[in-house]
């Protein structure tokens, strides 16, 4: 993908790492666009400690994209405590809208 001018996002697997730290070293070396998590923990706000870390050590080499029960409920509150750039949410709840597909 990264070949063809493509973005990677490596997934939430990045949470089962035993060392975050050194895992998104790797991720780096490999060229990883992005990596989705919750800093290790079930979700985005109990992470917000490990991600905040995670955010200062990618130093901008490589985007932390907070994911795992982030909702506009705590959005804010998980950006304000880790300074994630970027949120994921699944968005699961339908929502009335004027958009016409």
């Amino acid at each position: 993908a990264q070949s063809r001018g493509l973005d990677v996002t490596f997934h939430r697997a990045f949470d089962m790492c035993a060392e975050l730290s050194t895992a998104l070293e790797v991720l780096v070396q490999l060229g990883v666009t992005r990596v989705l998590t919750s800093g290790g923990q079930p979700s985005a706000v109990q992470g917000a400690a490990a991600l905040c870390q995670l955010v200062a050590q990618a130093a901008g080499r490589v985007i932390i994209l907070a994911a795992g029960g982030v909702s506009e409920d705590n959005v804010e509150e998980v950006v304000r405590r880790t300074g994630v750039q970027e949120v994921h949410s699944s968005a699961r709840r339908p929502q009335e809208s004027s958009m016409l597909y």
